[in-house]
């Protein structure tokens, strides 16, 4: 049985939804299944003032060349949509994954013989247009296009489940559990050790979170901060913060494990991947009470949380771990406890379930 996930584009830096669909993709694939990576490439390089017979050799170099973040099972074949003779490729694809609402009708008017997926992962609609172009109907268009669609989160499904004519399927998204966890002691880590996701697109919250650690750290002078993402560094860091730009796997565990309190404010998230890592790693959380992080952040219990945009209470839950030790350390266990119930066992077993339905 040969399955293609569709992918929006080629992505040279990581992106949370694309890691998840290619490990799906690797467990699939180990699983003694066809898979395929089919990257909607049509407007890449359309910037180029360049014959199109170069684009495509570029972009087809590029493609299978991809992800150069993440090591994809070699087996794996990756199709692009700037590629020739594509059509024995769609007749051969017994189940197609639509991966963003955009790659929705590529699905419905290209594999037209394939049972058909969707795999939402975040409500791609954005009034300001600086993560989605897509109105708010034009997504909810794509929830009834007849596609079997799964969520990875509960908010999701419910918003999915009212604009759709059939029942959406939930499952929730794992991490792995075997190399997300404590190496450093929780009780030995130092206090003043505050960690974070940099990311300059503004749904992430990254300049809330950052004037609320700049603001305890005027009261509290021995505090670090540990960033780390995808994007070049904010400008004239002091010396006080240390930035990690596209770190590895294994360094983003280290620095989970060598951090405290994991501080993320985000405006919109489908899920909050992030977030329940560090807590798997042992790790503290502060965040904003945003729709993603709800689905296993409870205030209180494993996690303190705080209006989304206000500053000043997530500065006051930060400042409470500092200066309660006992309270940091209750924390970070209980949300080791709650990230062991997110293995990748149960969440391959619902979704390879989901996709095979009849």
């Amino acid at each position: 049985m040969k399955i293609a996930f569709v992918l929006p584009r080629i992505s040279s830096v990581p992106i949370g939804g694309y890691k998840m669909v290619y490990e799906y993709a690797n467990k699939l694939s180990n699983d003694g299944f066809d898979v395929a990576i089919f990257y909607d490439n049509s407007l890449v390089m359309d910037k180029y003032k360049i014959p199109e017979f170069i684009k495509r050799f570029l972009i087809s170099k590029r493609t299978e060349k991809s992800p150069v973040w993440y090591e994809l099972n070699s087996n794996i074949e990756k199709k692009s949509s700037r590629d020739k003779n594509l059509d024995s490729f769609f007749a051969s694809v017994d189940i197609a994954i639509a991966t963003g609402a955009g790659t929705v009708n590529l699905v419905k008017n290209f594999f037209k013989k394939s049972k058909k997926v969707y795999f939402i992962q975040d409500f791609e609609a954005d009034k300001t247009g600086e993560s989605w172009s897509n109105s708010a109907e034009e997504v909810y268009n794509t929830y009834n296009a007849g596609l079997i669609n799964i969520t990875v989160s509960k908010w999701l499904k419910e918003i999915v489940d009212q604009k759709s004519d059939r029942e959406t399927i939930y499952v929730r998204n794992p991490l792995d559990i075997n190399k997300y966890k404590v190496l450093t002691p929780i009780n030995k880590r130092n206090q003043n050790t505050i960690g974070m996701l940099y990311h300059d697109r503004p749904r992430k919250g990254c300049k809330y979170t950052f004037e609320a650690i700049e603001r305890v750290r005027d009261k509290f002078p021995n505090v670090r901060l540990i960033m780390f993402g995808a994007c070049p560094p904010p400008k004239n860091l002091p010396t006080w913060i240390t930035y990690y730009e596209n770190a590895s796997q294994e360094q983003v565990i280290q620095i989970y494990n060598s951090i405290s309190i994991f501080a993320s404010g985000p405006v919109k998230e489908g899920f909050g991947l992030t977030s329940l890592e560090a807590m798997a790693c042992g790790t503290a959380l502060v965040s904003s009470d945003n729709l993603g992080a709800m689905e296993y952040a409870v205030d209180g219990k494993n996690a303190l949380l705080s209006p989304i945009k206000d500053v000043e209470s997530m500065e006051v839950n930060i400042e409470r771990l500092l200066e309660d030790d006992k309270k940091r350390i209750e924390l970070a266990s209980e949300g080791v406890k709650t990230a062991s119930n997110y293995s990748w066992s149960k969440a391959y077993s619902d979704f390879k379930e989901a996709i095979l339905l009849e």
